[in-house]
């Protein structure tokens, strides 16, 4: 009987001589099977969150501009393409100017800006089927407008 429990003792180390080393590869597979899809999604949210910064700050910087001057379109145009480049974003916006109410004490003027981000480390080939529309629009009083009554 005490043969038995040495032998049973004997296996049992070889065992576990057997899978030394093997705890190290499954935590670094396990960790690049999680880690690695986690790192995109945090790298896709970043790019959206950019685009989505740039559209909010060009618009509401184009709509300030034409609430002072309406009639310069040329430079709350330059506000849209000036917050896109200082965001890195990569896609060009599309800017569309309006009104809400286009007269009487409470006009107003309206900036859309869309667009479409890419999302990182896609192939360009995959097109439109890989991008996040983005539409962010802001509303600014025009310039003279009393609001006391």
């Amino acid at each position: 009987m005490l043969r038995f429990f040495s032998q049973v003792k004997r296996s049992a180390r070889a065992l576990v001589r057997e899978e030394s080393g093997e705890a190290v590869v499954e935590f670094i597979g396990l960790s690049v099977i999680l880690l690695v899809p986690l790192i995109y999604a945090i790298l896709a949210l970043a790019q959206v969150q950019a685009g989505l910064f740039a559209a909010e700050g060009g618009a509401r910087e184009a709509a300030r501009v034409l609430a002072d001057h309406p009639e310069d379109q040329a430079t709350a145009l330059a506000q849209v393409e000036l917050a896109f480049a200082d965001f890195h974003v990569p896609s060009t916006p599309s800017t569309e100017i309006g009104c809400r109410q286009c007269s009487g004490e409470l006009r107003d003027v309206s900036v859309t800006v869309s667009t479409s981000i890419p999302l990182p480390l896609l192939p360009d080939w995959l097109g439109e089927r890989v991008c996040m529309p983005i539409s962010v629009t802001a509303v600014s009083l025009v310039d003279g407008v009393r609001l006391d009554g």
